[in-house]
């Protein structure tokens, strides 16, 4: 039963990523709806297959659609769901200010990843840090 509710948490905050954040974005800087599903799983949940399965098909389906061929994101959401599922078996606590910080946290960390992965991959010329900030 778990797995199934994990599964429509993140789907509908995949299709929320995919058809809401362009939407409502503020000057081009949009929600990671698939890292908050990510964080919900792991504070939830409690189990460690659930918020890594969820970071896993989403990265994937993402990258397939976004047709970028790298598969960055596919790496890079399970590794952090692992991160996620770690603090949170540390920390055994249930806060809203805790979940907030934990999903900030790692949105940054992602966004920083990204920069010096695609700096180092140079996908393009003209890539910078505000390039991933603004979208």
């Amino acid at each position: 039963m778990r797995g199934i509710i994990t599964f429509l948490i993140s789907a509908l905050f995949f299709f929320l990523q995919l058809m809401l954040a362009p939407a409502i974005s503020i000057f081009g800087a949009k929600i990671d709806f698939i890292m908050i599903s990510i964080t919900i799983s792991a504070f939830y949940i409690k189990k460690w297959y659930a918020p890594v399965i969820c970071g896993l098909y989403s990265g994937l389906v993402l990258d397939i659609l976004t047709q970028a061929g790298t598969f960055i994101n596919t790496i890079m959401y399970p590794v952090f769901a692992v991160l996620v599922f770690l603090f949170v078996h540390f920390v055994n606590e249930k806060n809203f200010v805790l979940f907030s910080l934990t999903n900030a946290t790692l949105v940054a960390l992602k966004y920083i990843v990204l920069v010096f992965v695609l700096y180092i991959m140079r996908l393009s010329e003209h890539l910078t840090l505000m390039t991933f900030v603004l979208g």
